[in-house]
């Protein structure tokens, strides 16, 4: 815990400012409260906000990142980009087919690959499945009737995508043996033991504020803590973005209104701060001619 020092600051009515707002008001013993961001970045300026509402000595809360609270949860370390790299290298190196694979070529699609590793455990899709489907595809796309065998090249590309769920679940294993994880992985274990990481939780209150878009495994966690009282959920949304169904700026905050806070929902509180800044705040509009997007960042910069 760190002890927030006094500050006059003007204070701004901005959304981190409605959520300062808002822990202020709800939560008046803050040491036992985990605020929750998309990002690092905000966490510095929501910082700035609760010292400029603030008068009296008081003890901060926990301000950290979606990543960090799911490696937090998981009680996992965060394994290093290059370590990750080259522990998969060392995979492909040991398959049949691979064993001449040369480093600079396999840094030209490892990082794509281990990206669609994130992806896929943050979105809880079934690994073996979906890149088994991934291999049957490949394989149907360089089929063809009456068409001479395959070359050399194209049964080695085909292997590529038949080694692909291998590589992910040696690599997972190794991972996990040493108590790392990659941000999926660890968004994963949390959603597999979400009532134990939750229970055994050091902060009893959590607020979730400014999310849009939501992966599965965040979506599991919102509505877990949401459901069990254990957590407010502020959104940034603006009344001409969400209510208006065919405009495509609110489709995830009308998505995450319906599921995590429907009729079928247990939710505390109800769909906080929508507010209604778009039609009402007067506007200033200055129009440009750039002919080319650097000339338009140009013109930005200089504006």
């Amino acid at each position: 815990m760190h002890q927030l020092d006094l500050c006059k600051d003007k204070i701004v009515h901005t959304f981190l400012g409605n959520v300062a707002d808002f822990v202020l008001k709800h939560h008046k013993d803050a040491s036992n409260l985990c605020i929750v961001l998309p990002g690092r970045r905000a966490g510095l300026f929501l910082k700035e906000e609760l010292v400029a509402r603030i008068d009296s000595p008081t003890w901060a809360p926990t301000i950290i990142s979606i990543e960090e609270l799911f490696f937090k949860l998981s009680k996992f370390e965060k394994a290093d980009d290059s370590e990750l790299l080259m522990s998969l290298y060392n995979l492909v190196k040991k398959t049949p087919g691979h064993t001449d694979e040369p480093f600079d070529g396999f840094c030209k699609w490892a990082p794509a690959l281990l990206a669609d590793f994130n992806d896929v455990d943050a979105w809880l899709a079934d690994p073996k499945q979906l890149f088994t489907n991934l291999s049957d595809i490949k394989v149907i796309e360089h089929w063809s009737l009456g068409e001479p065998d395959l070359t050399d090249f194209q049964k080695k590309y085909l292997q590529f995508w038949n080694h692909i769920s291998n590589w992910y679940y040696q690599l997972s294993d190794a991972t996990l043996k040493e108590n790392k994880a990659w941000s999926g992985l660890a968004y994963r274990h949390v959603e597999e033991n979400i009532s134990a990481v939750t229970e055994q939780s050091t902060w009893k209150h959590f607020v979730f504020a400014g999310f849009n878009a939501l992966s599965s495994s965040e979506e599991k966690l919102f509505s877990t803590l949401s459901e069990s009282g254990k957590a407010d959920i502020l959104w940034d949304a603006d009344r001409y973005y969400l209510e208006d169904n065919v405009n495509e700026a609110g489709k995830f905050l009308r998505r995450n209104k319906q599921k995590l806070f429907g009729a079928k929902n247990n939710s505390v509180r109800d769909f906080q701060h929508v507010h209604d800044d778009f039609v009402t705040t007067p506007k200033s509009i200055t129009l440009i001619a750039a002919a080319r997007s650097v000339s338009q960042a140009r013109a930005v910069a200089g504006y």
